[in-house]
């Protein structure tokens, strides 16, 4: 560039010198020291700046754009961790790559071309992303990497966060909400998002808000997928109910239970089953599942708080979902339309709003690790096996051991059995005792096919409770032999519900052939099992639909205990 410019320089004053030398004549071909300060610096100036100016239009320009880049984009150095929640985005700039770690996405091409480093090969727009492979964006390239479900991924270069989420009007939206109404802002993002939207003009605020209506705005929010499964979910939501695919949706993540094979969907929604239904949806998109455990102190009604739901309004509280007034929580009130939306847009803003000011917007910062208890210990197994059919040398001698001093499983008649088949109330049993045996927190059945004079009606009322077990139709079928699969999915669960350590190696289960036989609506409660060492495969192999036999539930739960506590 440089050198352009000089030579351009060298080009204007030699010109200038042979039009200094033509403005003499043959009486005076001198060149006057006037002529020099006037005509000839004059001509010399033009010449320059004409030459000069052409010279730096493309380098101007270039400038221009680097500053665009500067400004409209944030910057990332090479392998900066990211993480994208389902349905956002990112552009990438020319120059600018993109590594899928975990998750999956897809890619679209606005212009220019994208190569896939690692294997050499341009990509074409609409396609998915490989993980582990890094995709780069050439000269005068525009993508957009979409997730189609959380991810995380390591970016570099120049690039702007998208959201699936449009800001809030500033205007006034409903002749309900002024501008100064403490949820206008709320309420308008709602609105414009589709998420919840009012009729004639108003909002209507203080209508009281359904259990089915909740489900719906939750929908929306999640982008309104459809059910993965066909088939009813809740004999009061037939298929041709405005409720039929979110509820379905909502019962197929494990977001909501319903009672006797129904939901209920017109019944008005208590704020703590608002704040369940929050929690477990955050539990299913990854969210920070945190507490404090003196968070309801500060509210003289906090006694009210069901036990079985003590836990979410915490988090709810905790992150500043759910407030109080005048020193009290009042967990059991009606939710309105205004305070459902206020807690939506609050949830929004805390675990999904840093995509909401769009470029520019730095990473949202990483998650605290969770706590866990230390390694628990138990004292070694006796030397003489308490079980005929179970010596010292057995590979779950210590498992089977444990779980006959802490009564969690016992024999008969000197034999443990551990060949035996596992069944689905056995296994709720089991866990049952693992937590302490805690009471139900209501009254009547859970299933119909699990009646009050069952031993397995504490424990499955339970986990129904507390979100452990779903059923189906209303029913339970306790005497089901249990998969492995669905073993995980308790085990993940009950987890959750206390708090622990819920990370995932989103790759772990690629070391088994048979693992595209996990159903991928549990495949993360798999992952999770696999990662912490809780369920073990054998000879390359996890086999995700095998029976569990008693031996096999008793070394598993045996890992979660040494792992995990009660």
């Amino acid at each position: 560039m440089k050198r352009t410019i000089a030579a351009c320089l060298v080009l204007a004053v030699l010109f200038g010198m042979v039009t200094a030398y033509a403005a003499g004549n043959s009486s005076d071909p001198l060149i006057t020291r006037s002529h020099l300060e006037g005509a000839y610096r004059n001509t010399l100036n033009s010449s320059i700046n004409t030459t000069v100016s052409g010279a730096a239009t493309a380098p101007t320009a270039r400038l221009n754009t680097i500053q665009n880049q500067v400004t409209t984009f944030h910057y990332a150095d090479k392998f900066t961790p990211i993480s994208l929640s389902r349905s956002d985005s990112v552009v990438l700039n020319q120059g600018s790559s993109f590594t899928l770690r975990s998750g999956t996405a897809t890619l679209e091409i606005a212009r220019g071309t994208v190569i896939n480093v690692t294997t050499g090969a341009a990509v074409t727009t609409g396609a998915q992303l490989v993980r582990n492979q890094r995709y780069f964006s050439t000269e005068n390239t525009s993508v957009t990497i979409r997730a189609t479900t959380a991810l995380q991924g390591l970016i570099d270069g120049y690039y702007s966060r998208g959201s699936r989420f449009l800001p809030a009007p500033t205007t006034q939206v409903f002749t309900d909400i002024p501008s100064s109404h403490p949820s206008f802002t709320a309420i308008n993002w709602g609105q414009v998002n589709g998420i919840m939207v009012g009729s004639g003009g108003r909002f209507h605020p203080d209508g009281a808000m359904t259990r089915g209506d909740f489900l719906l705005i939750m929908h929306r929010y999640h982008g309104s997928p459809s059910p993965a499964n066909p088939g009813v979910a809740f004999s009061d939501i037939p298929s041709t109910s405005v409720y039929f695919a979110p509820a379905k949706w909502a019962q197929e993540n494990g977001l909501i239970l319903g009672s006797g094979g129904r939901f209920f969907p017109n019944d008005p929604l208590p704020r703590d089953q608002m704040a369940t239904i929050l929690y477990r949806y955050n539990v299913m998109v990854g969210g920070d599942t945190s507490a404090r455990a003196d968070a309801l102190n500060q509210f003289s009604d906090r006694s009210l708080v069901p036990a079985s739901v003590a836990e979410h309004m915490r988090w709810a509280v905790t992150h500043d979902l759910i407030r109080g007034s005048g020193g009290r929580i009042f967990s059991n009130d009606t939710t309105t339309r205004e305070s459902a939306m206020a807690v939506l847009y609050r949830y929004f803003l805390k675990f999904d709003g840093s995509t909401i000011s769009g470029p520019g917007t730095p990473p949202p910062p990483t998650q605290p690790p969770q706590t866990q208890p230390p390694p628990q210990q138990p004292p070694p197994p006796p030397a003489q096996s308490p079980f005929s059919d179970v010596s010292t040398t057995h590979p779950s001698y210590a498992a089977v051991a444990w779980a006959q001093s802490e009564r969690i499983m016992v024999g008969s008649g000197g034999r443990f059995f551990p060949n035996d088949a596992m069944t689905r109330g056995d296994f709720v049993l089991i866990l049952h005792r693992l937590a302490g045996s805690p009471a139900p927190a209501r009254p009547g059945v859970a299933f119909s096919d699990v009646g009050a004079s069952s031993v397995y009606y504490n424990p499955v009322k339970w986990a129904h409770e507390n979100g452990i077990v779903l059923g189906s139709g209303g029913r339970f079928f306790p005497a089901d032999t249990i998969p492995r699969n669905q073993m995980a999915t308790i085990l993940y669960r009950y987890n959750v519900l206390r708090g622990r350590d819920m990370t995932i190696n989103s790759n772990i289960l690629d070391q088994f052939t048979d693992r595209a036989q996990v159903p991928s609506s549990i495949i993360d409660h798999m992952r999770w099992a696999v990662t912490h060492d809780i369920l073990q495969g054998s000879g390359g192999r996890i086999n995700p639909n095998d029976i569990t036999t008693r031996e096999g539930a008793c070394s598993v739960l045996y890992r979660y205990f040494l792992k995990f506590g009660r």
